[in-house]
């Protein structure tokens, strides 16, 4: 049988600090960030760190629930697994298209949406997209998408390939970044992620966060961020070299891990708010893009010309709260199994 894992503190306190990360990232739209230098830098700081943390924390995740997917058949788990992520994944998916195509229909809120680059789309296009995991209007949910793959891949790969099987998932996670590196930018959204982060995914089903003390963390982390400045600001510009994409992966892996082990010293009895959000964060990862981070952005600064700030925090504020909000009504309800919701 198939239980539920543990729940960590920590974890989820981790998780916390994460999904607010996701959220500043897609506050701060194009439209936003083109006219400030420093809201350009915030975006960029974020980027460079925060999904391979995410996608880290997820690894650790399945390390946590390794135990129980073991008393698992493979068909349970895929069913599980399909319920969890491909069925929220596909609903919301079908949800904002029915509400865009609506929204494209309405002349003023119709102009706005294409200037915000969200015009009309075919219902062929929308379909392949959903299938390869490259949504125009749902970018974001790639992420649920290639959690599926790594976590079914994983699974799949221990049980039939007892002993072997982390070798060749180490092996396949570098091959990826390899061909990302050689191919350059797919316009396949999941495809790109998938080979970005496997490497991460798999560091956390592997790495022992209680080998590390919490001053090793720290010293990682300072590390990592002195690093970063000094590539950013061109002091020692290594990120702009020709292998550059490989210096920057021993500079996030510092920066991952010693923020993990920050947090865990600190929040081993769980932090309230960040426990709150990270224990909520599919709901809030699910649904707030693209109405409260990209649109908000988008129409608010870029077709309203409203203020900066107000806008960024706007964005921020309704991207946590709305999605917190809808969790809250859905989990009454017998919807809340469409949306992954427990």
């Amino acid at each position: 049988m198939c239980q539920e894992k543990k729940r960590l503190r920590w974890l989820d306190c981790a998780k916390g600090v994460a999904i607010l990360l996701v959220v500043l990232g897609h506050a701060v739209t194009s439209a936003v960030r083109k006219d400030s230098q420093i809201v350009f830098t915030i975006f960029d700081c974020v980027y460079f760190m925060h999904m391979p943390f995410f996608m880290f924390l997820s690894g650790l995740g399945y390390q946590i629930a390794e135990k129980k997917y073991r008393e698992c058949s493979v068909k349970k788990l895929l069913v599980s697994k399909a319920k969890n992520l491909l069925l929220p994944y596909a609903v919301y998916t079908t949800l904002v298209f029915l509400v865009f195509v609506g929204a494209n229909m309405l002349p003023k809120i119709g102009d706005m949406m294409k200037n915000a680059g969200y015009g009309p789309i075919s219902v062929w296009q929308w379909l392949i997209g959903m299938v390869i995991g490259d949504n125009v209007y749902c970018i974001h949910v790639w992420y649920i998408y290639v959690l599926f793959l790594f976590t079914i891949g994983t699974f799949l790969a221990r049980k039939c390939l007892p002993g072997i099987a982390d070798g060749l998932l180490l092996v396949l996670a570098v091959v990826l970044i390899f061909v990302k590196w050689y191919t350059g930018e797919p316009d396949i959204e999941a495809y790109s992620n998938l080979c970005n982060w496997a490497i991460w995914f798999w560091l956390g089903t592997k790495f022992n966060m209680d080998k590390v003390k919490p001053a090793v963390g720290w010293l990682l982390f300072g590390v990592g961020v002195i690093l970063f400045w000094v590539d950013y600001l061109g002091v020692l510009p290594f990120g702009s070299l020709p292998y550059g994409f490989w210096l920057h992966l021993p500079v996030k892996f510092c920066i991952v891990i010693g923020l993990t082990v920050i947090i865990k010293s600190v929040c081993t009895s769980g932090n309230r708010g960040f426990e709150y959000l990270g224990t909520h964060s599919m709901e809030i990862y699910l649904f707030h893009q693209p109405f409260f981070g990209s649109c908000f952005g988008s129409i608010f600064y870029g077709v309203l010309h409203l203020p900066m700030a107000l806008v960024i925090c706007g964005s921020v504020v309704c991207s946590v709260a709305v999605p917190l909000l809808a969790g809250y009504c859905l989990r009454r309800t017998k919807f809340k199994v469409l949306f992954g919701l427990k």
